[in-house]
């Protein structure tokens, strides 16, 4: 998979869905300057900076690509425990509800 079309991958997968987290962990301290970049609509900058990224980081590329196939492992292998303490509901990964919702 070419460049351009990783960029053009991860500029989707930065305003959410199901790599949105792959892509956060992927990109590690780059993220939250592309995500700026995303949300300020600067796709001039985002394209500059991962471009650079990706052509000096070989395993960011490969990871990446892996995800734009689909063939990328998104098996949750950690999942941390607790108690939560809310006044209110809480809303779990597919939006049900626990708690006194109202």
């Amino acid at each position: 998979m070419d460049i351009n079309q990783l960029i053009a991958f991860s500029w989707s997968a930065v305003a959410g869905g199901i790599y949105y987290d792959a892509l956060k962990v992927t990109l590690g301290k780059a993220f939250s300057r592309l995500e700026v970049f995303k949300q300020e609509n600067k796709k001039e900058l985002f394209e500059a900076t991962l471009h650079g990224i990706l052509e000096t980081n070989q395993q960011i590329s490969d990871e990446i690509s892996s995800m734009a196939r689909g063939d990328y492992n998104t098996e949750v292998t950690n999942i941390t425990t607790g108690n939560i303490h809310a006044g209110g509901a809480v809303v779990v990964g597919n939006h049900n509800t626990i708690g006194g919702s109202k």
